[in-house]
C-alpha cells in the first residue's frame, strides 16, 4: 500500500499494490484530477476512473477490492451480502485473505 498524502490518516489516499485489498462499507465516490476517490471503510483509495460506474450501484454496502497483475483485469470488485456489513476498513497486505 502506498500512501499518497504525507498527513493525517483522516486525508491520506492510499493506491493500492498488487493484491492488496481494500475491504469495508463503501461510503463516497469522488473524481479529482481524472482519478477516483473510494471511501472504503475508514481509508481513501484512488482508483481508475472508469471504475465509477461499476462502483456506483455499491454505495453504502460492503464491498472489496482487490488490485492484480492480471490483464484486463486489475481491479476485481466483490460484494458481501447485506447481513455482513460492520465496521471494517482496512486494507489486506498481499497474502492475506480478508
Amino acid at each position: 500500500m502506498k500512501k499518497i498524502r504525507n498527513s493525517t490518516a483522516r486525508d491520506a489516499y492510499y493506491r493500492l499494490s498488487y493484491y492488496e485489498e481494500a475491504v469495508g462499507e463503501l461510503r463516497r465516490l469522488s473524481e479529482d484530477d481524472g482519478v477516483l476517490f473510494a471511501g472504503i471503510g475508514k481509508v481513501t483509495v484512488i482508483l481508475p476512473l472508469e471504475m465509477e460506474e461499476e462502483l456506483q450501484p455499491f454505495l453504502g454496502h460492503k464491498i472489496g477490492v482487490l488490485h492484480t497483475d492480471i490483464t484486463g483485469k486489475e481491479y476485481l470488485v466483490r460484494t458481501y451480502p447485506e447481513k455482513e456489513i460492520g465496521s471494517f476498513g482496512e486494507i489486506a497486505p498481499a497474502g492475506v485473505c480478508a
